[in-house]
């Protein structure tokens, strides 16, 4: 079965050169790198360090992500597909930092790097297990490349939805500890 009939990708990356579209793949993952190098740095612009405005940015920073993953999926053309990549980029980006940033200021000095470590751990092993499961369902001949990106845009969208229902309950967020 052809990528294209499959709803794969190949249509986008045969649009540029290099070995079995690795230009186009190097060229999509440079512009998520864009993405979550400006997103944060702007988002910022707007936020200052507001937490609540913060935390806002934060939720509203899983919709981005998914928006622009979204974007990909439905992609016609790689131009386009660029777009939801760079979207993406900001989305991650804004999401990675900003947490971050909660994170120092709500976590007390003396168990600051156990949080951290715990929350790297946790991010690394989310990260493999997500990847084995795109992987297989990447696979499968009635889901293909599309269907895969179709899906973890919804799936972002999950924790996106939650942790906006917990700022809007909570908008001044939890007191912080010493």
């Amino acid at each position: 079965m052809s990528e294209r009939r499959r709803g794969g990708l190949s249509e986008y990356v045969a649009l540029v050169r290099g070995k079995a579209g690795t230009t186009g793949l190097g060229i999509m993952w440079s512009t998520v790198g864009i993405g979550t190098g400006i997103g944060p740095i702007l988002v910022r612009r707007i936020t200052g360090d507001d937490e609540r405005r913060l935390r806002i940015a934060l939720g509203c920073s899983y919709f981005v992500t998914a928006l622009g993953v979204a974007i990909v999926a439905a992609a016609p053309v790689f131009s386009v597909a660029l777009v939801g990549a760079l979207l993406r980029g900001v989305g991650a980006g804004v999401g990675w930092v900003f947490s971050t940033q909660i994170l120092l200021h709500l976590v007390p000095d003396r168990v600051r790097g156990r949080v951290f470590s715990t929350e790297f751990a946790l991010l690394t092993l989310c990260s493999a297990a997500a990847s084995a499961v795109a992987g297989r369902v990447i696979d499968l001949p009635q889901v293909g490349i599309r269907g895969t990106l179709w899906c973890m845009a919804a799936v972002v969208l999950i924790p996106g939805v939650l942790w906006s229902l917990w700022t809007a309950r909570h908008p001044r967020g939890l007191p912080v500890g010493d």
